[in-house]
């Protein structure tokens, strides 16, 4: 069996990545007896997601989202991260960001997703993982 891993992305500050919808989709609400062209807009911008249109093919069952809420986003990672040290190269990459996205490689296409940092998010690394949403 192949490891998982995970890729770590820290949201920048003051950034597009701290709107809603871009480090996970978002669904706006569906039109309540819509007409067919309402219905057709409704589901041509959903889901909103700018991570996903910046790097590539995500899945939502891939995707991991928390918050810094003091030093626990530390903890929280140490839950997904396996080898020591890594989590400490993510605190030194990505200390100034509150809000974390973990994406797990779970057989992506190769060259499908574009593993980079972006306006919104800043990409920390992969790692291998404990944890694998699929399972």
């Amino acid at each position: 069996m192949s490891e998982t891993t995970v890729h770590v992305f820290g949201i920048v500050p003051g950034s597009i990545g701290e709107e809603i919808g871009y480090g996970y989709p978002f669904w706006h609400p569906k039109p309540v007896n819509g007409t067919d062209e309402e219905i057709i807009e409704w589901e041509d911008m959903n889901p909103k997601w700018g991570l996903r249109e910046e790097i590539g093919e995500l899945d939502e069952d891939e995707v991991v989202s928390f918050l810094n809420k003091d030093d626990r986003v530390w903890r929280n990672l140490e839950f997904y991260i396996r080898e020591d040290g890594d989590v400490d190269r993510i605190k030194e990459i990505a200390s100034h960001c509150k809000e974390f996205i973990l994406i797990f490689d779970l057989g992506h296409e190769p060259g499908s997703v574009d593993y980079r940092s972006t306006e919104g998010a800043l990409y920390a690394g992969e790692f291998i993982s404990y944890y694998n949403p699929k399972r």
